[in-house]
């Protein structure tokens, strides 16, 4: 058995999905491949201006920035990594770009090629994201879910003076306000609880929302919480506030 009529709907389907963009910086190329996160690999074409029998496949730059917004560092080690994969794919970096320099006969192949690096460069953010430490947002949010709470994470709501984020909105009511608080020491927690009480005030003083506004503390340097500032801030400001440890079953009727 053969497959060579499946192989020519493919070629067909391929042809029939791929676009272009004419600008006046190349022809971009929207193909119908994905990266790491769902989206369509978009390539820009063009004449090499130092050699005119040479044609330019660039990434226009986006794995690198994929990169960085990912907070990937790029040290020498991970340069080198970097390099390695480009060399073997016969790939230039160059101001951050992914490209491929190549001629007209071998097109198919450095196109091919450079969505291979595209895949293989932006793989590399998963190394940071397989050692990022566990934060106590991580931890309200699994018990959220594992207690199948209806929530959405970082709800925006409009205060008087800005905009704001909440961790946590459960459409509950007229809606539950969650922060999870987490310091590392007496002043770094007066100042967590005076920006989130600012920020809860600010947001009352704009709107005649009945939402209740609350904070779950992370007790597990339960000393620094309990800094006499810092409790008076909390308890004036938030309608609610929970300790984590002490408070779950507390939290749970809360929430539920």
């Amino acid at each position: 058995m053969t497959y060579k009529t499946q192989i020519k709907d493919y070629l067909s389907w391929l042809n029939n999905e791929i676009t272009f963009r004419e600008t006046d910086h190349g022809l971009y190329v929207i193909t119908p491949f994905l990266t790491i996160d769902n989206d369509y690999i978009v390539l820009r074409i063009d004449l090499d201006v130092s050699n005119k029998n040479k044609i330019i496949i660039s990434d226009d730059a986006k794995t690198m920035q994929y990169l960085f917004l990912r907070d990937y560092d790029l040290n020498p080690d991970r340069l080198r990594i970097i390099n390695s994969i480009a060399n073997k794919l016969g790939l230039d970096i160059e101001n951050n770009e992914l490209t491929a320099r190549t001629d007209a006969n071998n097109f198919g192949r450095m196109f091919t090629n450079i969505i291979s690096g595209i895949n293989n460069v932006s793989n590399l953010s998963y190394t940071v994201r397989a050692r990022e430490p566990r934060t106590f947002r991580d931890d309200v949010n699994e018990f959220l879910i594992k207690n199948k709470v209806v929530f959405d994470t970082n709800y925006k709501i409009m205060g008087k003076s800005a905009e704001y984020y909440y961790e946590f909105m459960i459409p509950k009511k007229a809606g539950l306000l969650i922060d999870p608080l987490s310091a590392r020491s007496i002043s770094s927690a007066r100042r967590i609880s005076k920006s989130v009480a600012f920020k809860t005030m600010d947001i009352k003083q704009a709107s005649s929302s009945k939402a209740e506004f609350a904070v779950i503390i992370d007790d597990i340097g339960e000393e620094i919480w309990d800094d006499k500032e810092t409790r008076n801030v909390l308890s004036n400001y938030m309608d609610r506030t929970f300790k984590w440890k002490r408070d779950k079953e507390e939290i749970l009727k809360f929430v539920s």
